[in-house]
């Protein structure tokens, strides 16, 4: 109804959405302020502001993160622990690689 503006405090721990970027709206069904007493609570729409990060760089709805590998693992390939938004992964170094090669994680 848009009839109550101002700061509202309550933290609410939502599911981190893919893909999302500077300026987009999240809807959140029934999980707005309660208009009058015993009437369902209202929708709530949150805005999304994506700030940045000293460890990962984004460009569009990419992330990008520069890792320093040996020579040996340039060479004859391995795998490596590497930090991602959703924790910690093995990335699969291939042998042969180039310097500044970009490899490819889907989906983490």
């Amino acid at each position: 109804r848009g009839k109550r503006k101002g700061a509202l405090e309550n933290k609410r721990k939502e599911k981190k959405q893919t893909g999302i970027d500077n300026g987009m709206n999240l809807h959140l069904h029934r999980q707005g302020a309660e208009d009058d007493p015993g009437t369902p609570c209202s929708n709530l729409l949150v805005q999304v502001i994506v700030g940045e990060d000293d460890y990962f760089h984004r460009d569009v709805i990419d992330i990008y993160k520069e890792v320093r590998i040996s020579f040996v693992q340039t060479i004859l390939g391995g795998t490596v622990d590497q930090k991602t938004p959703t924790g910690m992964v093995e990335m699969n170094i291939p042998w042969g690689g180039a310097t500044r090669q970009k490899l490819l994680m889907r989906g983490k």
